[in-house]
């Protein structure tokens, strides 16, 4: 039976302190053929040390700095790295999380059950410091799966997927690196609206790391002017990401956010965002 090499692509940055437990999560998985495309995003601790050293031991580890004339941050590091990979699948992690021994098998035996399917979806959990284990508190189940995806009630995190390599290469942009927020669910949201072959199932085979570092701690939207610029980013990207071509999808399963988030920027006088969604707006509808 052909067994696909899948190619785990991972960002780093200043991480000396937590990457050995992630590649060794990697390194304990039951599925041997894989390789780690591991791409330093120039960092200013031992991070690079360290990553090369797990290289040296073991060679499925391949590890990159990300190029002077890439933009920095995780986004350029994962774009490269699926250009520097060689796997059938794609499977994307972060450097502060960790694997279930069977994540990989199990994935690659989901997508490969005889289906068509562009990629199968999968839950992940948290775990804290203090060593506690939480299960995953969303769904991945919808009738209408556009529709709630797009409108945020429901949602799968950056390990969920197992990607086919062949799905992937459809899309000329995959994480939108000039967003500083939500470029995950951005170029999600373009795979979903492009109606892919997919499934999702229940099984939890990662956990989220949640500590001070984390961007899900750092993320503060109390201040109203930089969430409605952050939100106006995505959906525009959204829509010049796609060339225009899921315009009346977006429109309509996201008129009402879209209309909600202009008003508010009109009521709080913030005319040049008002301007811009008005402009949007006009995009979209026609």
């Amino acid at each position: 039976m052909h067994s696909p090499l899948v190619s785990i692509i991972i960002p780093v940055y200043n991480r000396s302190d937590l990457i050995s437990e992630t590649l060794d999560s990697i390194k304990a998985q039951t599925f041997t053929d894989w390789e780690c495309v591991l791409v330093d995003d120039h960092s200013t601790d031992d991070s690079f040390k360290l990553l090369e050293e797990y290289s040296k031991a073991d060679p499925r580890f391949r590890v990159y700095s990300r190029p002077n004339d890439r933009i920095k941050g995780g986004c350029a590091c994962r774009n490269f790295g699926f250009e520097q990979s060689k796997g059938e699948y794609i499977q994307y992690f972060d450097s502060d999380d960790l694997m279930l021994q069977n994540m990989i098998e199990e994935k690659v035996e989901l997508l490969s059950e005889g289906k068509e399917l562009d990629f199968v979806v999968t839950k992940m959990g948290k775990f804290f410091k203090n060593g506690a284990f939480l299960a995953p508190e969303y769904s991945l189940h919808s009738n209408n799966f556009i529709q709630d995806f797009l409108t945020y009630q429901i949602f799968f995190l950056t390990p969920g997927p197992l990607f086919k390599r062949k799905f992937l290469e459809k899309f000329p942009i995959h994480f939108s690196e000039k967003l500083e927020r939500r470029q995950e669910r951005e170029f999600y949201s373009r795979l979903i609206l492009s109606r892919p072959r997919f499934e999702v199932f229940d099984h939890v085979h990662c956990y989220r790391r949640m500590h001070e570092n984390s961007i899900q701690s750092n993320y503060d939207e109390g201040d109203l002017k930089k969430h409605l610029i952050s939100k106006f980013r995505f959906y525009d990207s959204l829509r010049s990401n796609s060339g225009g071509k899921f315009n009346q999808d977006i429109f309509k399963y996201c008129k009402p956010e879209i209309i909600m988030l202009w008003k508010k920027s009109l009521k709080n006088q913030f005319w040049g965002l008002a301007f811009s969604y008005s402009s949007m707006i006009l995009k979209l509808k026609f």
